[in-house]
């Protein structure tokens, strides 16, 4: 990884090749699917690259990657009220925790969206303070890390 005889697209891309390599195994011994090598490595590649540039941050000039280390403990809460403003019902939980900030919203979401939906409530307005969140919503093709949570 720290070989700078490397160009550093390269470097970057090491962890995705070992795990297309263990998939593409579990692929040959499970499913008796095996891809063209050559695929693989160009597939590995591509998604590094994509993930890379899709978690830069710009601060004063500079890129840098988001920390991903520490996980985000969240929660989330709604309250219903009617068209008089009064509260009609409510709800708390604590969430699992969470990889990064985004996906601590947008799980938090789904759980509000679902509540809601298990109460058969139909027309509903919900406040959302993120403007990733609300991006990665209007267009997901941009996010694909978050795919299984934006679908």
């Amino acid at each position: 990884m720290e070989d700078s005889n490397m160009e550093l697209v390269r470097r970057r891309a090491i962890p995705w090749m070992l795990w297309t390599i263990w998939k593409n195994r579990n692929s040959l011994l499970y499913a008796e699917v095996q891809e063209s090598t050559l695929l693989l490595a160009h597939i590995a590649l591509e998604e590094s690259t994509l993930w890379n540039e899709l978690n830069k941050v710009e601060q004063g000039g500079n890129q840098y990657l988001h920390d991903l280390g520490a996980p985000y403990l969240t929660g989330g809460a709604w309250i219903t009220r009617d068209h008089r403003g009064e509260v009609g019902m409510h709800a708390r939980v604590a969430l699992l925790p969470s990889p990064d900030r985004l996906s601590a919203e947008m799980n938090c979401l789904l759980w509000v969206l679902r509540s809601l939906r298990d109460l058969r409530l139909e027309e509903v307005s919900v406040g959302i303070d993120s403007q990733r969140l609300v991006e990665a919503i209007q267009n997901p093709i941009r996010w694909p890390r978050y795919r299984c949570l934006l679908r």
